[in-house]
């Protein structure tokens, strides 16, 4: 088949978190399984530009990345380069996937796939859940599905989510005609044979792993801390400036300032650093479509802590890979603490973390299931 995949943003523009990583391993996997890949996107990386081609293949990972300016609209990701690029050769694919919600790649890529009569598969990437809808830009996003997004899932031949609990929360804005749906999770690269991992008595940090902004509720994470005299946090991860501003005041009214600390963004190794010194990751976001960081720490033998509001906090209980506790001060409190010194059930959540990574989100897995989903919609 021939895939493209649009996306607004991509690689080397990691401050934007889970999907920039999930895309590129969906597209990566699916060009080992045979398939032919480009991905079209913009530049754009904050308020300035990666440092990348434009309008032409870059190659990656045996992916085509074309990557196109956006000078208006930035906020929207709008690019008329894309456009006349896309009007020019969506045809010449066999499915279109577009990743996000409320944004102009991915409407101006359903138009144009709708007319070249081209199969078409959205994934929302969390963007559809309630209370990610209400909190910020309320009515900006109602108005936005009510006018442009409901249209766009009309169009669609089929949509994907990476958890049930984004299935579930998308519904109330999905029309009744979209019949097509699926699950299927991010993946995560995995090495079968499993590298000697640190031992129990070798990690010492509770560590964070994402970008730091207002839905992560890292306030409840650090104060969750406060009472565990021998617990050191490390918040690891790009930053939202008044996140961060509002976070450090935060740890310094609560005396924490020497134990807990703002690591700033990491890279691969650096994050494989910080997986093998930490007791547990943890995750206690207001809402999480899936978790990417909860199979990369577990994929490194580490042990996590999470809220239901995780999408892949149901799995974590299932194999009883870590803690699913609520996303409040005391539970998280005796959550850490226990694994802090229960080393019995911590080399056990070690063992079936790797168990489940194996089980459920090996990249070559993930691409079979994908195409699979991808042909469904071609021949119907």
């Amino acid at each position: 088949m021939r895939v493209l995949q649009v996306t607004p943003s991509y690689i080397p523009a990691t401050r934007y978190g889970g999907p920039i990583y999930s895309v590129h391993g969906l597209a990566k996997a699916l060009v080992q399984a045979g398939h032919t890949v480009d991905v079209y996107t913009t530049s754009v990386d904050g308020p300035d530009d990666s440092d990348v081609p434009l309008g032409t293949r870059v190659d990656m990972d045996g992916v085509g990345v074309y990557y196109f300016a956006s000078k208006f609209l930035r906020r929207f990701y709008y690019s008329s380069a894309m456009s006349s690029f896309m009007s020019r050769s969506i045809g010449n694919y066999d499915i279109c996937h577009t990743h996000s919600v409320y944004l102009w790649p991915t409407w101006k890529a359903s138009k144009l796939a709708h007319r070249a009569q081209v199969a078409r598969v959205v994934s929302p990437r969390g963007m559809l859940v309630p209370k990610l809808v209400a909190a910020k830009s309320k009515l900006a996003k109602q108005a936005w599905l009510r006018t442009i997004e409901t249209r766009n899932f009309q169009r669609a031949t089929g949509i994907h989510f990476t958890s049930e609990l984004e299935a579930v929360a998308a519904q109330r804005y999905l029309p009744n005609s979209l019949r097509k749906q699926v699950v299927i999770p991010n993946g995560v690269e995995f090495s079968n044979e499993v590298k000697e991992l640190t031992t129990f008595a070798q990690r010492d940090l509770i560590l964070f792993l994402g970008r730091i902004n207002w839905k992560k509720n890292l306030d409840t994470l650090i104060s969750a801390i406060e009472p565990l005299q021998d617990a050191e946090l490390v918040i690891a991860g790009p930053a939202e400036q008044d996140e961060l501003h509002r976070l450090t005041h935060l740890v310094n009214d609560l005396g924490l300032s020497h134990r807990v600390r703002f690591y700033g963004p990491a890279d691969s190794s650096q994050k494989a650093k910080l997986f093998s010194q930490a007791k547990a990751l943890v995750l206690c976001s207001v809402n999480e479509n899936f978790g990417n960081v909860v199979i990369e720490a577990l994929a490194h033998g580490c042990p996590v802590v999470v809220n239901e509001s995780v999408g892949a906090a149901v799995l974590v209980k299932k194999y009883d890979a870590g803690l699913v506790v609520d996303a409040n001060n005391l539970e998280l409190t005796a959550a850490i603490a226990r694994i802090q010194s229960d080393e019995s059930s911590w080399q056990r959540y070690q063992i079936n973390g790797l168990r489940l990574i194996q089980d459920k989100f090996l990249w070559k897995d993930i691409a079979l299931q994908m195409s699979s989903f991808y042909r469904t919609l071609i021949d119907q």
